[in-house]
């Protein structure tokens, strides 16, 4: 089994420490109580990220993408909130990525994995991630019964480094599915947001089912583009011809769009073993 060493892959930007007080959010997510987000910022700098608000929060704003501030002391943190919280499920991140390659030196992700491993009953982990790092965790994970999910949006690595310059390859994602469910940990995927002549490139959407079917994955979690302003803005500025057309024709006409997503998606399941849901 193999995992990212911890380097920061897109240049360098250097991590900024911030104190952390409280770790455990309420979570806005259907199906989960609470958030954990180790992290402010991602290095991954997805194009379609709805998080890019958190720029607005900063004292001195930069670029979603081109900034990361480390919560230290979260694993204290959250020792100090889960006695007192409700029991519910934890939702680990929903405006971050846990393990993006600065997990590798700082292991904040880490810290509140061993704090949530003498936590009261009836508190239950879920992980989302595009981060191959998390295989570091794989053993941990499986101890806590976590299931443990893998974004990807597009079927080709070439499109995913045009729209997810930070992450690792879709074709690396899907094999840390592989190696995670080889291991015992439950996994999952999250496939969205799926973009406009992008998922449906060259036959790549069946194809993208038939992987993760052949990585043992069997809950799949499909989502469509949603347009803020300043995403699609990043977006246009990333894709050209055919991509661009096809992302223009969905925002002329997003419910066509949603509709003809949820078609492509039923028709590449059939015949897989894969249970499919919508957010959408």
């Amino acid at each position: 089994m193999t995992f990212d060493d911890g380097r920061d892959h897109r240049g360098g930007c250097p991590a900024t420490p911030v104190t952390c007080r409280r770790i455990l959010s309420r979570c806005g997510i259907p199906g989960y109580e609470y958030s954990l987000n180790p992290y402010r910022g991602c290095l991954h700098a997805c194009a379609y990220c709805y998080a890019v608000f958190l720029e607005r929060f900063r004292a001195q704003p930069r670029p979603w993408g081109s900034f990361l501030e480390v919560k230290e002391h979260a694993a204290r943190a959250l020792a100090r909130e889960l006695p007192r919280a409700q029991p519910g499920r934890i939702f680990l991140s929903s405006v971050t990525d846990s393990y993006q390659p600065a997990e590798g030196a700082c292991r904040i992700t880490r810290g509140l994995l061993e704090v949530l491993a003498d936590a009261p009953a009836g508190f239950s982990l879920t992980v989302l991630t595009k981060g191959e790092l998390v295989l570091r965790d794989a053993d941990f994970l499986r101890q806590l019964h976590a299931r443990v999910g893998l974004t990807l949006t597009c079927p080709r690595d070439a499109d995913a480094r045009r729209v997810e310059p930070g992450a690792v390859p879709t074709s690396r994602r899907l094999a840390v599915l592989g190696e995670l469910g080889a291991v015992g940990v439950a996994t999952w995927a999250f496939l969205g947001p799926l973009l406009p002549g992008l998922y449906d490139a060259g036959g790549g959407l069946a194809w993208l089912l038939e992987e993760l079917a052949r990585a043992g994955v069997r809950q799949v979690t499909a989502d469509c583009l949603n347009p803020y302003p300043r995403s699609v803005a990043r977006l246009r500025a990333a894709l050209s011809g055919r991509s661009r057309m096809a992302l223009e024709e969905a925002l002329r006409e997003p419910a066509a769009y949603r509709e003809r997503l949820r078609w492509d998606l039923a028709a590449a399941a059939a015949g897989r073993d894969l249970s499919l849901s919508y957010t959408f």
